[in-house]
């Protein structure tokens, strides 16, 4: 039925190639994320998009700019999954990442799809 319902949609509509066969639209964007500064000096306050901030490996801490410049060099930082990291070894990111919603392959007629438009 699935099958019968993508072929009669592809016959319909002039679909780019690239394009989510169900809803016809290329990449959907997701409202960005909200980041939190993982430091004391501003009372852990939203990092604003557009801004600079530090961020360790995996991407789960975050210091504003203010907070990370009150951080001492040599001194180790608690981080929330337990492990300690030295100002340093901190990465500079900027806050203006847009996630997109996943294609998928359909399985009966293996057309690419929004993950969330096949559910």
């Amino acid at each position: 039925e699935y099958k019968k319902v993508c072929e009669e949609l592809n016959g319909i509509l002039k679909i780019d190639p690239k394009a989510c066969k169900l809803c016809g639209k290329g990449s959907l964007k997701f409202e960005p994320p909200v980041l939190y500064c993982s430091g004391m000096s501003c009372g852990m306050s939203r990092i604003k998009r557009n801004a600079i901030y530090y961020t360790d490996a995996k991407k789960q801490n975050h210091w504003c700019k203010t907070c990370y410049s009150q951080l001492k060099p040599n001194e180790l930082i608690m981080l929330d999954d337990g492990s300690e990291i030295k100002k340093q070894r901190l990465l500079s990111a900027k806050h203006d990442s847009l996630p997109t919603e996943a294609f998928i392959e359909c399985y009966d007629c293996k057309a690419n799809v929004h993950q969330i438009c096949s559910i």
